[in-house]
This record gives structure tokens, C-alpha cells and sequence, in this order.
């Protein structure tokens, strides 16, 4: 590593000589203007700076930090996919401490360290806690790699998901709050799926679940404009043409991140369950493979569109689109209880949203006997007893 910066250094000593020489023919030229005598030892002063600077000792690494942060990253894995939130976060916690004290304040891991702690601290309920990691991750990552870099998309698409699983869980939220939320969560994931299209292409994962999200979020934001009657109807606060194009946006955006995930599986899978979203795609051994989930990437996305079909299902009363619904979401069950750990929180998600549209199918027994799986296996997470986040 040395012998190249010494290297360096001479091309550029080498190519300093000869632009001496080039400044002190230009001094005898008589038809030279003074302007472009400016301009050419404005260039030079400025290759004479980086000359002098590539001379300048080039400070390595330091290998045991580097293999400490490694095992960190590794630790924080394994507990993020066992889902233990809390033992993840403490790891998170100190990964960022280490890469802010070897790397730097303003570097990409260590906004990626960030990053890593707003996912925990969101699993864990702490919505305020999780938001001020992920800003300013994101101030980080536009500073030093830009506004349209991969890593900067892995924001908005953490924090549109974070405003959107807010949205849902957090009871404390007035009606004006939600609106606000909403909007924030679309405008996150948007941006996410736009970056990412361009960056990484249509078929990859990270692609995949933006759009899916961005889609989720669209059908959230027409929800929000349906009123229960005394009846137990929905009826529609704004004209039905308005809610009917909003519905088919949001339906066609999770469709396409579906179709896609199913036809381009990558990342773990039943056929690779230790692989991960890098890897190149993988091509079904068989072709009723390409109409069944294989993937947690096409389990999430699988995922988004049952609930989607299932609340415009509930608003319209589509039976069909129930029953689609509910086939889904026995699909993604298959395959997360097969790759994930029996308490994983995505798990759960699943479990509860088929209990949920067994029921409203009138299959009690059903609907109940995957709600004693739930209660015999959850185990909540507990916050802070300082934490006092607010929107």
C-alpha cells in the first residue's frame, strides 16, 4: 500500500517538472493574454496542492479495528434476523460509538451505523428515537455520497417504513398527526424507489420493497377516506372515481413489486436460506415455482399486497379479493415459518393479519387456533421507562 502512494508521489513529482517546463515556455510566448496566463497557474497551483498532499504520509486502517467492527456487524446480524430487538440495539449502540471514534462523525458507516440503530429502536416502538437516527443518517449519506446513492435510498426507505408502521401501531397519534405521517411516509418511500430503479434496476430486492411499500402507503392515504357508518359500512368521504384510481395506483404498484419478486428470486429463499440479498438471481428449478412465494423478498411484498386486498376487500365487500387475500397470506406463512425464527416480529405479522381475515370469513376455529400460536410463542419487547417518544 506504501509502495503505491511512493509511486503516485513520483508520477506526480514527474508530472509537476513538466508542467514547470510547460508555465516557463508559456512566459516567452508574446501572443499568451493575460487571461489565459491566469487560468494556467490558476491549474497549476492547484496539481502543485495535490502534489504536495500525496507526499504527505497516507494514514492505514488499523487492522484490529477494523476485524473488531467486522465482528460487531456480524453480532448484530444473528440478533437482528433472530429478532431480538433489544440485545440488537445494544450491539447497534456500540457499532456506532467504534465507527464514529475510528472512522469519523461525518462518514458512510458511520451513517450506516445510524441507520442500524433507528431499525432497532423502530422494532421497539421508540418512533421519535428511531426518526432522529434516520435524519440524520441521511444528512450523512448526502453529504459524503450524495443525494441519488444507493445508501442514501436505504433511508427513505427505513424512514418511510417507520412512519408507515407508526401510522398503524402508534394510538397516540391525532387525526392531523396521521395526515402528516402519511404524507412523510410516501415521500420517503418514493424517493427510495426512484433512486433505487435508477441505481440498482427493477428486479432487485431493495427495489422490490420500496415500490411495495410506496404502494402500501398509497392505500393507507385512501383508507384514510373511508368513514364506518352505525351500520358497519365504510362509506367514502370523497367522490368514488377519486378512491376507485387511488385504489387501482396502489394495487398496481404492489402487483408489479409482487410479480417481480416472484419472477426474480433473490436474496434468502427456501432453495438458499442462508443467502443473502447480494447474490445473483436465482432461477426456479421448477416452472410452478415462478407463481409461488419462494423468497422473504416476495414473502414482504406477498405480504403488502394481502393488505391491501384485504382492506379494499373490507370497504367494497370483494369477496374475491378476500379470498385472494387470504391465500397469500397462507403462502407467505409457509415460507417465513420455514426461514425465520418462531418469534421473528415479521412472523407474527403475518399470523395476525390471516387470524384477522379468517374471522371476518367466519372461520372461527381457524382464525383462532393461529391466535394460541401467537400468545403461546410473543413475547413483547419492553421500552425504555425513559423513553417519551413522541411524532
Amino acid at each position: 500500500m506504501r509502495s503505491l502512494a511512493v509511486a503516485t508521489a513520483r508520477r506526480l513529482q514527474l508530472r509537476h517538472q513538466r508542467l514547470t517546463v510547460r508555465q516557463f515556455s508559456a512566459e516567452q510566448r508574446t501572443d499568451s493574454s493575460a487571461t489565459e496566463d491566469a487560468k494556467r497557474r490558476q491549474s497549476e497551483a492547484k496539481l502543485e496542492a495535490r502534489f504536495l498532499t500525496a507526499n504527505k504520509p497516507i494514514d492505514l486502517p488499523d487492522p484490529q479495528k477494523e476485524k473488531a467492527l467486522q465482528q460487531l456487524q456480524v453480532r448484530l446480524q444473528e440478533l437482528h434476523k433472530a429478532g431480538n430487538a433489544r440485545a440488537a440495539l445494544q450491539v447497534a449502540e456500540e457499532m456506532h460509538q467504534e465507527t464514529e471514534k475510528h472512522l469519523g462523525a461525518q462518514h458512510p458507516a458511520t451513517a450506516s451505523a445510524r441507520s442500524n440503530i433507528g431499525l432497532q429502536l423502530k422494532l421497539l416502538g421508540r418512533w421519535n428515537d428511531s426518526r432522529k437516527q434516520y435524519e440524520q443518517a441521511l444528512k450523512i449519506y448526502r453529504a459524503t455520497v450524495g443525494h441519488d446513492h444507493a445508501s442514501t435510498a436505504s433511508v427513505h426507505h427505513n424512514w418511510g417504513t417507520l412512519l408507515r408502521t407508526q401510522l398503524h401501531l402508534d394510538d397516540s397519534l391525532s387525526a392531523t398527526d396521521r395526515l402528516s405521517v402519511l404524507e412523510m411516509s410516501l415521500e420517503h418511500l418514493e424517493k427510495a424507489y426512484k433512486i433505487r430503479l435508477a441505481e440498482l434496476g427493477a428486479e432487485h430486492p431493495h427495489t422490490v420493497a420500496s415500490r411495495s411499500g410506496w404502494g402500501a402507503s398509497l392505500a393507507s392515504q385512501i383508507l384514510q377516506n373511508y368513514k364506518q357508518t352505525t351500520k358497519g359500512l365504510y362509506r367514502s368521504m370523497v367522490p368514488e372515481e377519486v378512491t376507485t384510481n387511488g385504489w387501482d395506483a396502489a394495487e398496481e404498484h404492489l402487483r408489479q413489486a409482487y410479480v417481480t419478486a416472484l419472477t426474480n428470486p433473490r436474496g434468502r429463499g427456501l432453495q438458499n436460506p442462508k443467502t443473502r440479498a447480494k447474490t445473483k438471481r436465482q432461477k426456479p428449478t421448477q416452472p410452478q415455482q415462478l407463481n409461488t412465494i419462494q423468497t422473504l423478498s416476495a414473502a414482504s411484498a406477498g405480504q403488502n399486497l394481502a393488505l391491501v386486498l384485504k382492506a379494499r376487500a373490507a370497504v367494497l365487500g370483494d369477496h374475491e379479493r378476500l379470498n385472494e387475500a387470504r391465500d397469500l397470506y397462507r403462502q407467505v406463512l409457509q415460507v417465513r415459518e420455514k426461514l425465520l425464527p418462531a418469534d421473528h416480529p415479521d412472523l407474527y405479522a403475518t399470523k395476525f393479519s390471516l387470524a384477522e381475515l379468517l374471522q371476518a370469513q367466519g372461520d372461527e376455529e381457524a382464525a383462532n387456533a393461529i391466535r394460541q400460536e401467537i400468545v403461546d410463542t410473543y413475547d413483547p419487547p419492553e421500552n425504555d421507562e425513559n423513553d417519551n417518544s413522541t411524532t
